[in-house]
């Protein structure tokens, strides 16, 4: 699977990966070249709520080694802005019940401060 520009310039910035079988953990430092910040707010800029919701799969696509596409979003709450310069921790949790869909539960945090939760269904290509 190719990944969107934005996809790309998220899994650049990946570091601190941990993968467990059903899980993982990661930090991204979103340097003031984060493509996600153009034109989002000009002279005050914050990551897209998109771009947080492009993280599901790419860190999926990371854990299970294989491309991973997001098919829709049952909840989705961000509760802090993240400024260029800024490192912030996720946690991605994967779970595949026998109906054969992915669900993924992704919760983010800049130090203990909690920036976002999405709960979604991604499909396996």
């Amino acid at each position: 699977m190719t990944l969107s520009p934005i996809q790309q310039a998220l899994d650049e910035r990946v570091r601190d990966w941990h993968a467990e079988p059903a899980a993982a953990t990661c930090t991204l430092c979103f340097d003031a070249d984060f493509p996600g910040f153009a034109g989002h707010f000009p002279g005050t800029p914050i990551v897209p709520g998109v771009c947080l919701t492009n993280l599901l799969p790419v860190l999926a696509q990371r854990l299970l080694n294989r491309p991973c596409l997001l098919q829709s979003i049952s909840r989705e709450k961000f509760t802090r802005a993240i400024s260029p310069g800024e490192t912030c921790q996720f946690r991605l949790v994967l779970a595949q019940p026998a109906d054969g869909t992915l669900h993924a539960d992704l919760a983010g945090s800049c130090g203990d401060t909690p920036v976002c939760k999405i709960k979604a269904t991604l499909a396996l290509s």
